[in-house]
Order: C-alpha cells, then structure tokens, then sequence
C-alpha cells in the first residue's frame, strides 16, 4: 500500500526511503501454552502450514518465526533424515565391499549384518532413553562406519581361507552284511552312506568360518573391541549430560553389539551360507 502519511516537524518517517510502499511488515501471534516436545513439534508443524496457505492466497512471502523453531526444526524430516543417514552409508558399504572383495555375496552379507547391528543399536537407544535428533543421528552414522571394522576383518579372512581339496567322486552303491553264529539272531544287510557335494560344502564353509576366527577373531577383539572399550569408558565420567548420555551410552552399545555381530553371528551366518573362497570364485568366472 502507498504510504501518504507526511510527519510535520519531525523530519522524515522511518519509512520515508522506501519508495512510498511497504517492503514488508510483521505482526504477532501467540502460541496456546506448550509443555511437551510433542507440542512445540505440532506448533510449528502448524505454523508452517498457517504461513504457507496465506502465502497461497494472497500471493505474498509469509512466514512464521518463533525462537523455538531453530531447536524443533529437526524433527519435522527426522525419518526422512534418519532413513538417509543409514541407508545411504549402507549403500556405500556395499558398494565399496562388492569393489574391494568381487564378491556380492559378501557384500550382501556385510550389509545384512551391519542392518542388524543397527536396529539393535536403535533398540538399546530406546532402553538408554536416546532420543533421535541431529546428534544422535550423525552417532548412527558413524557407529556403522565403526562396525564395519568388527565385522570386515572376519570376512576377508574367510575369503582368503583356501579351498577345501574336490569331493572323491560318489561310490556305486553297496551295502555291507554282518552275520553272527548266534541261532537266534539273523544276517542284517546296512546300505554304506557316502557324503554328498552339499554335504561337502557345508563342512567346508564350517572350515573356513573356524579359520577366520581362529585368524583375526583375538585381532577383533583385542585390537578393536577392548581398545575402543577403553576410550568409551572415559566417557563415563563426563559431568555434561550430552557426553554421558549420546556418547557413552550409545558407543558402549556399539562396543558390545559390533563385537557380539562379528564375532559371533557373522561366523554363524558364514558357516552356514557363506560366499565360496577367492580361488574357487576365479576358477568359476575364469570357465564362463
């Protein structure tokens, strides 16, 4: 609107430098009383929605500002953000484990144990009482840059573990008799059992996966979990609340959980449906 208002004797408005028009203006508005994070959250949830439907009306830039906002912004897109702060290093740790091993078996299983680690880190957050903001997040995101470390080693050494030598070839079937010379007990025919192929590779993954622990599983733990097990507990002593209570906490966790998932399920998974070793996986895309 144009601006005709003329100050006599007290020299030119404040406004007297805009052109005759208001550049823009603000008003104020009051908020019902807020006691909970919940409310601030839907506050300013509404607040955003108020701003954005005037501006569709009228055709004008309005927007809502309260000091509040800064600190509760975070958690309108926290799953959005959450999604993207896991799932997108987890996509690079396939990525980058698929170009460094060739094997996309082992990256799938990496990943699928890395996943497990983090929603049982989300379920020690809970019964810690972590909340999930900014901070807690880029934690998530570098606990599982961490544990990749428990779980990394395990994997390459069962890769690089040599073959098992070939299965001898299936016998014919035959069977054995066992007689006796007792009157009352009869001959007994036994079909012999040989072992199969699939029988073969499960003892051989066993094999391997026992190798790899045997190899780098004191490694991982003396070399990973203590020292990082040392460093956290320094934590524990902290007077702020934000380090006792985001970063001990929720690196203790990860300490005890990376250690449990690569030294203990990793090796099972391995076991029982592990990738074949380098040599063989060469030898099979070398035929094709």
């Amino acid at each position: 609107a144009a601006v005709t208002i003329a100050v006599e004797g007290g020299g030119g408005g404040s406004y007297g430098g805009g052109a005759g028009r208001v550049a823009a203006s603000s008003f104020r508005t009051y908020y019902r009383p807020l006691n909970k994070q919940a409310d601030f959250i839907e506050a300013l949830r509404q607040s955003r929605a108020f701003a954005a439907r005037v501006s569709h009306e009228l055709k004008l830039d309005v927007y809502a500002y309260s000091l509040f906002h800064v600190f509760f912004e975070q958690y309108l897109s926290v799953l959005y953000d959450t999604a993207a702060m896991v799932g997108l290093p987890l996509l690079a740790v396939a990525c980058v484990s698929w170009s460094l091993s060739g094997s996309l078996w082992s990256a799938g299983l990496l990943v699928a144990v890395l996943a497990s680690l983090l929603v049982h880190l989300g379920g020690a957050m809970l019964l810690a009482g972590i909340q999930v903001n900014a901070v807690s997040l880029v934690n998530l995101a570098m606990a599982l840059g961490i544990a990749v470390e428990f779980c990394a080693h395990i994997i390459h050494a069962y890769m690089v573990a040599p073959p098992p030598p070939p299965p001898p070839p299936p016998l014919p079937p035959s069977t054995i008799t066992i007689t006796t010379t007792a009157p009352d007990v009869t001959a007994t025919t036994i079909p012999m059992m040989t072992q199969s192929a699939a029988a073969a590779a499960a003892l051989s993954r066993a094999s391997r996966s026992r190798a790899a622990l045997v190899s780098v599983g004191s490694s991982v733990l003396s070399g990973v979990t203590l020292t990082k097990l040392v460093g956290v507990a320094v934590l524990a002593f902290a007077h702020t609340q934000i380090f006792e209570v985001y970063y001990f906490r929720l690196y203790l966790a990860l300490v005890v959980l990376g250690a449990a998932h690569g030294l203990v399920l990793l090796p099972v998974l391995l076991a029982l449906v592990g990738p074949p070793p380098w040599q063989e996986a060469t030898v099979v895309l070398s035929s094709l």
